[in-house]
């Protein structure tokens, strides 16, 4: 059974320029399919137009290759292996249960986002936290949103998947065939989260709230993303996350009322 308020993250090491990497959107799409109440994907896209230079760099620091994911921020697996490292993590209950809400201000395409932690068990100030913004059904015209695939022709197999049969699709897959999901458009305060997030540790049964002001891209489609709550442990692995997708954070209320307000700009 899944471990109390847990939620596990998983970040997959992608491009348009990676042959292999049609792999590991097969495989996040399936555990978005088995698990999608515990399951949250993030393609870091790396010199390809979707690529996020704060969180590819990071990401690029913990993997030794393309095609590759981490998952809570564990050992760099190749993208087959995800589901495994998900049910060894799915089952740990988490430190605090997370919440996100949104504000948009669509004139400043700035959106806040207020994240709140109720710890279940202290937590020190070494703990840290972070947001995340993905988007799903990103689209370009551009040729580099062209998909490389190694599949194609079926010498590597047959890989079905993240709309495609790829051993019979070609290589490239046109950029007008192609729709990405899970991409990661940004991550706040930085990839290592907010320093000094928890200045005198976390205390059960008190709430701590944390707000991020982000710039949106005007080409983002909002009804797309999903906004994501992270929560790290002193080893920099994810203890837990929280995802809502955009109209949710707008709507929605999270529990008791916080204790005080971090901002991170």
């Amino acid at each position: 059974a899944p471990g109390l308020n847990k939620q596990v993250i998983v970040e997959e090491a992608t491009g348009t320029w990676c042959g292999w990497c049609p792999r590991g959107a097969v495989w996040m799409e399936r555990l978005q399919e088995e698990y999608p109440d515990h399951f949250i994907g993030l393609a870091v896209h790396n010199n390809d137009p979707m690529a996020n230079e704060e969180y590819d760099t990071g990401l690029g620091d913990l993997i030794s290759g393309y095609q590759s994911a981490v998952v809570d921020r564990g050992a760099d697996i190749d993208p087959s292996a995800m589901e495994t490292d998900f049910l060894q993590r799915v089952v740990r209950n988490a430190a605090a249960a997370l919440c996100v809400t949104a504000e948009m201000d669509t004139e400043q395409m700035e959106m806040t986002v207020t994240l709140t932690v109720e710890p279940t068990t202290e937590i020190d100030n070494d703990w840290r936290v972070a947001v995340a913004l993905s988007e799903n059904d990103v689209t370009g015209t551009a040729s580099n949103y062209a998909q490389a695939n190694y599949y194609s022709g079926g010498a590597s197999g047959e890989l079905s998947g993240a709309g495609h049969d790829w051993h019979s699709a070609a290589n490239p897959v046109p950029a007008s065939m192609m729709e990405y999901d899970h991409v990661a458009r940004m991550i706040a305060p930085s990839f290592d989260g907010m320093d000094d997030s928890f200045t005198e540790g976390g205390e059960v049964g008190e709430t701590y709230s944390f707000e991020f002001v982000l710039d949106i891209d005007s080409e983002w489609d909002l009804d797309n993303m999903h906004i994501i709550g992270m929560l790290m442990d002193p080893d920099g692995e994810f203890d837990n996350g929280y995802q809502a997708d955009y109209a949710e954070a707008l709507t929605g209320e999270c529990g008791a009322a916080p204790t005080g307000i971090v901002t991170a700009r």
